[in-house]
């Protein structure tokens, strides 16, 4: 076919459908397009053919859309262009609303080389500029096996455009130019879109993985983003970039990394902000190791899902949004050694359960070699037993430099003192001699981390609370043994104060102390316990009078993982007189995929008071009556 306005035009509906099969064809010299189909059940299969010197495009085939409950929604027959060749020309393929259409190991050369003039109206202002067209543009139901082998030079934007749902996953397509995404979820050319200024009524995700739908980028890809192209991954992200090959994710206007896309030399230069970044949607999972996000506005955002992210964030305007999910950007260049603000200089992070230590540059804080002097009791009311409770991070009282404390109790925190409770009904309730019981605050700062407790990692101020911990705690049981030589002690801290009791009691067995022999300390109750090792001799529990299950069991708390001081499991003098309670996806005590800041703060008081009595039981050496 050739010298006419259009080599092929048809429209497809469901009574009069249409089906187009081209193989070994050439069409050439069209004043208009070589193939032009619409409609919802348009079946069309090209192989082995020709398309040169054509005005417009070489392919224009579209079904219909509308939307149902996974969104977006595309309807048409079955479309496959493949091993066909596409010469001078203002678009090679343009395929919309389209289920899965197969357009593989196709050339493109001279595709969309000359610029056309593309306007909008922004308010009552008509914007104009000059643009180029990629050779390849697909907005429909993705299955990205079917869109691979695409090559080309010489072509205005040497790049395949996509956007919409990614229904079938796979690995990325392997092509000889990036994959761009679009910044619009509707219409074509794509291209036209890069110049538009959205308002916020036309955002909506530019394009899509399904759920359950699994899409795998290999070690040396560029992805590139149009204007407010805003991926979002309902299903699995897997990103394998590498140190050697890192995957970069980035401005359509960056030609340091797959080329000059955009084919205008110097007029284009990136900038933060150029495009949305990744949003990981509620139910989503994305792994992205070796990732550079360069130029986006937020790199990473994360709602209700999980994510973890290894690489770099350092030119997009800012890094990383939890609204609830949990996040490992550990090992990240932030763009500034110091690490990312609100903790350094770097792009910044928001929300809890964001973990960033170590980042790139990182140094750990040195570990504290003094701490606030200890301050004993004005008297000292020798009991049998002294209940010693530590409270967690942010519990009253809260003080800098050092909190104002009212008597020798204070400073339990509320889930120590409702295990305190517990013991005390069980090893002294009301009518019974048989043991006196007192409690004892662990005087200490306890420093607020903002609500997100993984925040205990990042800085001096929180490793001086931390070691002030540690350090009350073996002056005060020092000090309480040197006065009352007969007391009984028994342990409880949650969180922080877990922390502090977990290294001290390490360092007192390495120092040879008879302060944690079997005879003086009786139980030790540690909720939430950040130096938790994975597959401890404690007894672990995980539900209320539950033993944990295989989560906790092999969870690492974030100190274990994350700290260069003091890890390790509990001294055997001890273990076998401790009980440790872990929910599993607790950020602190079991985090990983799954964990939540939430699942830290919703421990209740049944379970406490029942931890307490745990303790009571040991007190008197008999077995815990439950159903373990």
């Amino acid at each position: 076919m050739r010298y006419g306005r259009t080599g092929l035009n048809a429209f497809s509906s469901t009574n009069q459908p249409t089906t187009v099969t081209l193989d070994n064809v050439t069409l050439t010299h069209l004043a208009a397009d070589g193939i032009t189909i619409n409609g919802p059940v348009t079946t069309l299969t090209v192989t082995n053919s020709t398309f040169a010197d054509i005005t417009n495009t070489g392919i224009d085939v579209s079904g219909s859309s509308g939307f149902n409950d996974s969104g977006y929604d595309a309807t048409s027959g079955p479309v496959s262009v493949t091993s066909s060749t596409f010469d001078e020309m203002r678009h090679g393929v343009l395929a919309r609303d389209l289920e899965r259409p197969r357009v593989q190991n196709n050339s493109y050369t001279d595709v969309g080389a000359d610029t056309v003039e593309a306007c909008y109206r922004s308010g009552w202002e008509q914007v104009c500029n000059n643009v180029k067209s990629a050779p390849l543009q697909i907005f429909g139901e993705l299955d990205l096996t079917r869109l691979t082998g695409n090559h080309g030079t010489g072509n205005g934007m040497n790049a395949m455009i996509i956007s919409g749902r990614i229904v079938a996953g796979g690995i990325w397509p392997s092509q000889t130019w990036p994959v761009v995404l679009a910044g619009r979820a509707v219409g074509l050319p794509l291209e036209l879109d890069y110049w538009h200024d959205h308002n916020a009524s036309d955002r909506q995700s530019s394009t899509t993985i399904d759920a359950g739908v699994t899409v795998t980028i290999p070690a040396g890809t560029v992805v590139k983003a149009m204007h407010q192209s805003y991926p979002q991954v309902n299903g699995s992200l897997v990103v394998n970039g590498t140190n050697e090959a890192p995957v970069s994710i980035t401005s359509i206007k960056d030609d340091t990394v797959g080329g000059d896309t955009l084919g205008d030399g110097n007029a284009t230069t990136p900038a933060p902000g150029d495009w949305n970044g990744i949003s990981v949607a509620d139910g989503g999972t994305a792994t992205l190791d070796g990732t550079e996000i360069r130029y986006a506005a937020t790199a990473l955002t994360v709602a209700d899902a999980d994510a973890e992210l290894h690489g770099s964030v350092s030119s997009s305007e800012a890094g990383v949004i939890s609204n609830g999910g949990f996040v490992d950007a550990t090992d990240v260049d932030w763009g500034s050694a110091s690490g990312p603000s609100p903790y350094g200089s770097g792009r910044s992070i928001s929300g809890g359960g964001v973990f960033v230590v170590p980042w790139v540059g990182y140094v750990a804080p040195p570990k504290p070699t003094s701490s606030p002097p200890y301050r004993p009791p004005s008297n000292y009311d020798c009991k049998s037993i002294a209940f010693v409770g530590a409270r967690g991070s942010g519990e009253a009282p809260q003080g800098d430099p050092e909190p104002n404390f009212t008597d020798a109790q204070d400073g339990l925190g509320g889930p120590v003192w409702n295990m305190y409770q517990g013991f005390k009904d069980e090893i002294a309730p009301p009518g019974s001699f048989a043991y006196t019981v007192k409690a004892l605050g662990v005087q200490y700062r306890a420093l607020g981390t903002l609500s997100d407790p993984t925040r205990l990692l990042t800085g001096a101020s929180y490793f001086d609370s931390i070691y002030d911990g540690v350090s009350k705690v073996k002056s005060l049981l020092a000090d309480e043994h040197a006065h009352c030589p007969n007391e009984k002690f028994v342990l409880a801290g949650y969180s922080q104060g877990a922390l502090a009791i977990h290294i001290a009691l390490r360092q007192l067995a390495s120092e040879g102390s008879s302060l944690i022999s079997s005879n003086r300390l009786v139980a030790v109750l540690l909720l939430a316990d950040p130096a938790k090792v994975a597959n401890g001799a404690e007894e672990t529990w995980e539900f209320d009078e539950y033993y944990a299950g295989g989560g906790v069991r092999n969870a690492d708390g974030i100190w274990t993982h994350f700290s260069p001081y003091d890890n390790g499991p509990l001294p055997s003098q001890v273990s076998g007189q401790t009980l440790a309670f872990c929910h599993n996806h607790d950020v602190v005590c079991s985090p990983g995929f799954g964990a939540r800041v939430r699942n830290h703060t919703n421990y209740t008081n049944d379970e406490l008071r029942h931890m307490g009595s745990w303790a009571g039981y040991k007190v008197k050496g008999q077995p815990y009556p439950s159903h373990l």
